[in-house]
């Protein structure tokens, strides 16, 4: 008789902790800055081995607040599978620490396509991370988890498709 009520006494209390459990390892939403990216390519469709012009745009609204801590831009170039094919991890131009809200940032930048396996769509990802240690900021826009923002789609053509000139 004592072993059926033991049983049935733990089996409610190991209830209402798996309740209360949730509760303890959540975290708070972060707050959402109103800082939105922007992402712009010379050409959406480019060879394997080519050179692309890629022009950043950091649109601060009017309620964005200034960003204490030095950031770098990442920028992900993701397969169909989500994978990282390549990056354009970099400072931006002005640093993070001088915008201002209400003002909108753009700068434009080379990149060269490395010659990779892959051809096909690649999702665009970028971000604002702290230099050394903490989160990933909160921005506006299309977030695809972890503080990365979806901002474009590309295609990546094979390298035979690249036009040389001599």
């Amino acid at each position: 008789m004592r072993l059926g009520r033991s049983w049935r006494t733990a089996a409610v209390v190991s209830l209402a902790a798996l309740a209360l459990l949730p509760g303890c390892n959540r975290r708070k939403p972060a707050e959402v800055n109103d800082i939105a990216p922007k992402f712009e390519v010379n050409r959406a469709r480019a060879p394997l081995g080519s050179a692309i012009e890629v022009t950043y745009t950091w649109q601060n609204g009017p309620s964005a607040k200034k960003l204490a801590q030095d950031h770098r831009a990442f920028v992900h170039f993701l397969d169909s599978h989500k994978v990282l094919l390549f990056d354009d991890d970099h400072v931006p131009v002005p640093p993070v620490t001088a915008w201002e809200p209400g003002k909108s940032y753009t700068y434009t930048r080379t990149k060269f396509i490395p010659i990779y396996p892959y051809v096909g769509d690649v999702d665009v990802r970028v971000g604002l991370q702290p230099v050394g240690r903490g989160e990933r900021a909160a921005l506006k826009g299309e977030d695809a988890g972890l503080h990365e923002y979806s901002v474009a789609k590309m295609e990546l053509l094979p390298q035979t498709e690249n036009i040389f000139l001599v």
